[in-house]
């Protein structure tokens, strides 16, 4: 059973067994949901414009040509992601009230987002409480949704872009295999833990979306947050506890997951739930951040770690006290090609680092929160609009709608 599988099952039997339906966001933990995270950050990110006015943004390279723009509702929130520096999906989500009642549509870009096209979603007109797009390469793609009121998880695989559809089967898991170049990696539960549960690793997804294969060597942590694309370099990584110290674990392999680089760090106080660690790199220097918070305090920026040796050690940096923490973290640090570290955070906008060691309000400010991708960063912007890095420092706009 994939982790997806296993954290939707979870939820369908919680919110049977509630009264009134929990936040979907907390219910599914660790499940990777971005879509339901982003509608929840639309406020924060709202009221920052005011700071964001006042500082020039990060430099933006102008498209000779405007982007095509598909008419999508102004409330509609988007999960985007990038096969390579072509070719992009974006699964938009317009939901209303009551809580997690949204219609799902698809668009498809083949020039770096420059233009966009819908595509057609078997049951389009249905409404979802939740929708996830992954995309496996340029052409292929797996949609899953869960229904309402039935909590119904399904998923849709595409060979073509979006064009045609098939049903897919959730909960496959492969045969151990390396970890192929460019792949979309998740948690997959291979067996009982010890102690029971779920023996949750780290896999890829098939090509055809039909299956999630485990690595061939796992590093020992307990319910590993994983990251989803390669770094800059190639390199694949994962956090978590380990289960025999105990101790939060950073892990890191080159060679498709046949053997891991484990270092033990200590952290200031409690990641969080979701998206918790982040990695990122740059001519040849690592980076990775912990959000959470220290005593049940403000959430943020908790820590920054960094290595020069591919991941083989790793330096704490920087290291919030309970009053020292950068507030309203969101998404993904940036690791320019100039040696700099970039944070956004939803209060104070973006600040930067030349050592990982202390930072400084950024004279030019990311347009928002900041993902990576196989096409590099991509950074949410104001209504539809996106910003996308391959070395942080020059950004180009584009529009979805």
């Amino acid at each position: 059973m994939s982790e997806l599988d296993t954290r939707l099952t979870k939820l369908r039997d919680d919110l049977r067994a509630s009264i009134d339906p929990p936040d979907l966001a907390q219910v599914t933990g660790r499940a990777r949901q971005r879509t339901a995270r982003r509608r929840m950050q639309v406020g924060a990110v709202a009221a920052v414009v005011a700071v964001s006015v006042a500082v020039p943004v990060l430099r933006t390279v102008p498209d000779t040509q405007p982007p095509a723009r598909p008419a999508v509702p102004a409330s509609m929130t988007f999960d985007v992601d990038f096969a390579d520096p072509d070719h992009g999906y974006a699964l938009g989500s317009d939901c209303h009230e009551p809580e997690g009642s949204c219609r799902l549509a698809l668009f498809s870009s083949a020039d770096g987002g420059r233009h966009w096209e819908q595509r057609t979603l078997p049951d389009g007109g249905e409404r979802y409480t939740w929708g996830q797009v992954t995309v496996l390469d340029a052409d292929r793609l797996t949609v899953d949704r869960v229904s309402e009121p039935a909590m119904q998880v399904t998923r849709i695989i595409s060979t073509d872009r979006g064009r045609t559809w098939q049903d897919g089967v959730l909960g496959a898991v492969g045969a151990p295999a390396p970890l192929p170049d460019g792949a979309w990696l998740q948690g997959v539960c291979t067996g009982e833990a010890p102690g029971g549960g779920c023996l949750l690793e780290i896999g890829a997804v098939s090509p055809d979306g039909a299956r999630v294969v485990p690595a061939p060597a796992q590093p020992a942590l307990v319910e590993p947050q994983v990251g989803r694309s390669a770094t800059a370099s190639g390199r694949y990584w994962a956090t978590g506890v380990d289960r025999h110290t105990g101790r939060w674990t950073i892990a890191v392999t080159g060679n498709g997951g046949r053997t891991w680089l484990t270092t033990p760090v200590s952290v200031p106080g409690e990641p969080s739930m979701n998206d918790a660690w982040a990695v990122v790199e740059a001519d040849g220097v690592m980076y990775a951040t912990m959000q959470g918070s220290i005593a049940k305090g403000p959430f943020g920026l908790l820590a920054v770690f960094r290595s020069t040796n591919g991941g083989a050690t790793w330096t704490n940096t920087w290291r919030a006290t309970a009053d020292t923490v950068l507030q309203a973290m969101l998404g993904t640090p940036v690791a320019t090609a100039d040696g700099r570290l970039l944070v956004y955070s939803a209060a104070t906008g973006t600040h930067e680092s030349r050592d990982g060691a202390s930072f400084t309000k950024a004279a030019h400010q990311l347009p928002g929160e900041v993902e990576w991708t196989r096409a590099g960063y991509v950074a949410k912007g104001e209504g539809h609009g996106y910003a996308v890095s391959r070395d942080g420092i020059e950004w180009r706009e584009f529009t979805i709608g």
